[in-house]
Parts: structure tokens; C-alpha cells; sequence
């Protein structure tokens, strides 16, 4: 049995966008896969879902740090953290898209079953987030 262990960073992608975002479209697609054409639309749709949100955190972050530390009251401080967060973990999940190249490669030479192990065990990541 293959392991996906490989595919951590994907995985890792899937069961954010699963966990912290509600989109499962990727993982439904991955999980029912029969050729290599649903595994390139499912992790494109994936990386198109979350480039958006890459662009912003790196920008949120790159001000974060630029910025004196001003006084802010506890409510500003509460309502900022969430998104810091969620930018951190994103950012440290796409910091480098080797994976994703490597499960272009292994689908790319006809092993479509990977895919659908990468789907469960981020399904299972995702929920275990919940």
C-alpha cells in the first residue's frame, strides 16, 4: 500500500481548505478520480481556491511586521489573531509546492489510487480539525 506521506503538504492544503474554508469540491473530485484529467482540474481548483488568499496573507504579514507595535485595545487585538493565524498556517503549508509536483509526476505515469489516499486522509485531517 502506498503511503502518502510524500504528499504531507497536500494533504495539508486539502484539510485546510476543508477544514477552515467548507470546500470540499477538490477532495470530492480526488476521491472519485478514474483518470489524470480529475486529479489536474481538482488540484488546480485546489491552488485557484487559495491563491487569493496566499497573495493577501503574504501582504498581511509582510505589514505585520513592517508596523510599530501600537496600543490597541483587547477587542483589536481578538479580532485580528484569527486571520494571522490562519495566514501563518496557510503560508506554511505553501511554502514550497514540491508535493503538489511530485503528485503531478505520479499521476503523470498513470498512479490515479494516490490521489484518492491523499483525499481520505486530508477528509480525516479536516474533520479532526472540527
Amino acid at each position: 500500500m502506498e503511503s502518502v506521506d510524500r504528499f504531507k503538504k497536500v494533504v495539508d492544503l486539502l484539510a485546510f481548505i476543508a477544514g477552515e474554508d467548507n470546500v470540499y469540491s477538490p477532495l470530492d473530485k480526488l476521491v472519485r478520480a478514474s483518470d489524470r484529467e480529475t486529479v489536474y482540474v481538482a488540484l488546480y481548483e485546489a491552488l485557484r481556491y487559495i491563491a487569493p488568499d496566499i497573495r493577501k496573507c503574504r501582504e498581511l504579514l509582510k505589514a505585520t511586521k513592517q508596523s510599530k507595535v501600537t496600543e490597541q485595545s483587547e477587542s483589536q487585538k481578538t479580532t485580528e489573531q484569527p486571520d494571522k493565524r490562519r495566514c501563518e498556517k496557510l503560508l506554511e503549508i505553501v511554502e514550497d509546492f514540491e508535493s503538489i509536483e511530485d503528485l503531478i509526476k505520479e499521476v503523470s505515469e498513470g498512479r490515479i489510487l494516490i490521489a484518492k489516499k491523499i483525499a481520505l486522509q486530508a477528509l480525516s485531517q479536516a474533520l479532526k480539525r472540527r
